[in-house]
C-alpha cells in the first residue's frame, strides 16, 4: 500500500492539494479478488489480506502483445494467476462513490495494472474511489467450449470481480450502492455482456464508450478456432492442460495467422440485447466517437498518414464508423429504454489539434487516464502538448465523476445521439 501524497513534503503537498480541490489517493495494486485453475470458473476471494504489500503494479494475463507502440504489452510479468484489481481511494473511511473500469485490447490484450489506465489522476482530482479489473482474455478466457457451449470466463472473471467489490469496497472508503461499471472498446463490449448475464445489482450505473456492436463472434465460429487451436497443440504433443503458458500463447497467435481478425478469441453465446434483462442498472451513457474507425481504415487503405490526413477522404470511416459502432449504440440505446433503463447515446466529437484520426478510437481515455506522457505524442492526440491535455483533462475527468455521482452527463466534448 502506498499514498501519492504522504511523502517527504507531504504537508505542503497536500496544503497545495487541497487549495487545488484535489484529494489524497491511496492506492492498492495487484489485489487478488479470485482464483481460478485452467479453464476453471473463478472462486471469489475470502475478503483480503491487510497484511500484505500492495505497492507494486501487479501481472497481466498470458498475451500475444500488440504492434501499437502506446501500450506496454509485455512490460509487466505473465501469469495465469491474473484475477487482481487495482483500488485508489481518497480515503479509507467515508462512502464516495465508486467508478469500476473494464479495459479494452480487442478481447486479447491488456491489463487493469497497465499505467496506460492508471486510474488515480480521476481518485486525487474528483475524489471519487477508482478500480480497475483484470481479467482472463484471449485463449485464456474465451476459449469456446464445446460442453458448456459458451465462451465467457473472461466475462464472469469480471462479474466475480463485481461481487467481491460489493463485499469489500466499504474496507477502501466506497459505497457499494454507488457502483458505475464502465469500459472502452472491447471492454466496453464486455460491460454490455455483464449487463446481459448478471441477475443481481452489482452496479448502480454504466458507461458504455466505443463498444464494437457490428462485431460479434457467433458460436460456429468460436467452435471452429477452438477446434484448430487445439488440433495445433496436438501436434506439438500437448492439449489444453499440459501445454505450457507460452505454448497457448504461440497457438493462440497462430489461430489468429490462421483465421485473421482482430478478435478470434471473444465473449459469445450470450444476447447482447436479450429479452430478459435482470442486472437492475439504472441509468446508462452509450457513446462513440464521431470517427471511431478512421484509424482501422487507414490500416485497411495502407495509406499512410500524410495520405489519410484531416484533409482525406473520410467516406469510408464514417460508412465503417456507423456499422461498427455509432448505429449499435443508438440502438442498444433504445432497447435499454424499452427495458426501464434511463439511457441516452452521445456522440464525442473533440478532436484535438492536428489529430489525423480526428475524433478517433480512444480519445476519451487519454482524457481520463494514465500518465500525460503516455498519450502525448501519439496519433490520437495529435499536437496537444502535456500541459493542454491536463487540462483538457480535468473538464473530462469531472464530466465523468459528476455521472459516477449523479447520473447526470453534461459534456463540452460531444453531443447527444437522439
Amino acid at each position: 500500500m502506498k499514498s501519492r501524497i504522504l511523502k517527504p513534503l507531504w504537508l505542503l503537498t497536500f496544503a497545495f492539494a487541497s487549495l487545488a480541490g484535489w484529494a489524497q489517493c491511496i492506492t492498492f495494486h495487484n489485489l487478488p479478488y479470485a482464483h481460478a485453475g485452467r479453464y476453471e470458473e473463478a472462486v471469489m476471494a475470502d475478503g483480503w489480506d491487510r497484511t500484505a504489500d500492495y505497492s507494486t503494479r501487479g501481472v497481466q494475463c498470458p498475451q500475444t502483445g500488440t504492434t501499437n507502440e502506446m501500450y506496454e504489452a509485455d512490460t509487466l510479468e505473465q501469469s495465469e494467476n491474473c484475477l487482481v484489481l487495482t483500488i485508489n481511494t481518497p480515503s479509507m473511511s467515508g462512502k464516495a462513490p465508486v467508478a469500476v473500469y473494464v479495459h479494452g485490447g480487442s478481447h486479447h490484450h491488456g491489463s487493469g495494472e497497465w499505467r496506460l489506465y492508471d486510474p488515480s489522476g480521476l481518485t486525487e482530482e474528483q475524489g471519487i474511489v477508482t478500480v480497475n479489473i483484470s481479467f482472463r482474455h484471449g485463449v485464456f478466457g474465451y476459449l469456446y467450449n464445446k460442453e458448456v457451449g459458451d465462451s465467457d470466463l473472461g466475462s464472469r472473471d469480471i462479474l466475480c470481480a463485481l461481487r467481491w467489490i460489493q463485499a469489500n469496497i466499504a474496507d477502501f472508503g466506497g459505497d457499494p450502492d454507488a457502483v458505475t461499471l464502465f469500459g472502452q472498446s472491447s471492454g466496453a463490449q464486455s460491460v454490455v455482456y455483464v449487463l446481459s448475464m448478471a441477475q443481481e445489482k452489482l452496479f448502480k450505473r454504466a458507461m458504455v464508450f466505443s463498444a464494437p456492436f457490428g462485431i460479434t463472434l457467433k458460436p460456429s465460429k468460436s467452435e471452429k478456432h477452438a477446434e484448430y487451436l487445439e488440433e495445433y497443440l496436438i501436434g506439438q504433443g500437448v492439449d489444453l492442460q499440459s501445454a505450457s503458458m507460452d505454448q497457448l500463447v504461440d497457438a493462440e497467435k497462430a489461430t489468429k495467422k490462421k483465421f485473421g481478425g482482430s478478435m478470434p478469441f471473444a465473449p459469445c453465446g450470450y444476447e447482447l440485447m436479450p429479452k430478459e434483462f435482470n442486472c437492475g442498472v439504472e441509468e446508462v451513457l452509450v457513446a462513440y466517437q464521431a470517427q471511431d474507425a478512421a484509424m482501422y481504415v487507414q490500416s485497411f487503405k495502407k495509406k499512410t498518414l500524410e495520405e489519410f490526413g484531416t484533409k482525406g477522404d473520410y467516406s469510408l470511416s464514417k460508412i465503417a464508423t456507423n456499422a461498427v459502432f455509432g448505429k449499435g449504440a443508438e440502438k442498444y440505446a433504445k432497447y435499454l429504454e424499452k427495458q426501464g433503463v434511463k439511457s441516452s447515446c452521445f456522440k464525442f466529437t473533440y478532436c484535438p489539434p492536428d489529430a489525423h484520426w480526428k475524433a478517433a478510437h480512444g480519445t476519451e481515455m487519454g482524457l481520463l487516464y494514465g500518465p500525460e506522457e503516455v498519450y502525448v505524442g501519439h496519433d490520437v492526440m495529435g499536437s496537444l502538448t502535456v500541459e493542454q491535455l491536463a487540462e483538457l483533462r480535468h473538464s473530462f475527468r469531472k464530466t465523468v465523476a459528476d455521472y459516477v455521482r449523479t447520473g447526470v452527463w453534461e459534456s463540452e466534448f460531444g453531443e447527444f445521439v437522439k
